[in-house]
């Protein structure tokens, strides 16, 4: 298998935040030129259907200008939450950020535990409901089939102090508290955070797939 890639954690918001805020101010020129031609030089029927062109042309660039800001909040909360994971990192577990799924979309953050044991973390900046729970599975899922070992989802609310809770079959948390729940929940689990043969040969294949 190939490896999987992986980035700074928030580089894929943040980028699609980028691509829609230049999209945004190509739609902005382009419904000013709009305008101005409309102004300066259609009269009667035309000119209403030129003041029409304007006005979808602005409100689609409305649009992309709230999405543009939509996901650059959403990588800096990605960032936000990355940067408390690196005290894992420091821990001995590996930690990537940003993980591109083959088959699209990506995960926000994966980590290993020493003992071997994967989490996958979806990160959302204040709320969550249905859809980002199935997501947060789903990512679990792929990670446990491309990894060959078991992975647990987990929701990370980023500008959250939630005490972890289960909702749907995803551990859900706030922020300020991810990093002890998760050291707490892989001592809980089977396998737990102790080294041994087993552990070692799954973080060897981790680290392999990961890059």
């Amino acid at each position: 298998m190939t490896r999987l890639t992986r980035r700074r954690a928030g580089s894929s918001a943040l980028r699609i935040g980028v691509r829609e805020l230049v999209r945004a101010c190509g739609l902005v020129l382009t419904g000013t030129g709009a305008g101005w031609l409309t102004l300066s030089f259609l009269t009667g029927p035309t000119a209403w259907v030129g003041a029409g062109a304007t006005l979808a042309l602005l409100a689609a660039a409305w649009s992309r200008l709230d999405r543009a800001r939509d996901f650059r909040r959403g990588g800096d909360g990605e960032r936000r939450v990355g940067r408390r994971l690196a005290a894992l990192e420091r821990r001995g577990w590996i930690v990537a950020h940003d993980v591109r799924k083959p088959t699209g979309g990506n995960v926000d953050h994966l980590v290993a535990s020493p003992g071997g044991r994967v989490y996958t973390i979806e990160t959302k900046l204040n709320r969550f409901g249905r859809p980002e729970l199935a997501q947060a599975r789903r990512h679990a899922q792929w990670a446990a089939r491309r990894l060959r070992v078991p992975a647990t989802p987990i929701l990370c609310v980023a500008n959250g102090r939630a005490r972890p809770r289960m909702y749907a079959g995803v551990w859900c948390v706030g922020a300020a508290r991810v990093v002890g729940f998760l050291t707490g929940l892989d001592r809980s689990l089977e396998g737990g955070s102790g080294s041994g043969p087993r552990g070692w040969r799954r973080r060897r294949r981790i680290r392999r797939r990961l890059g």
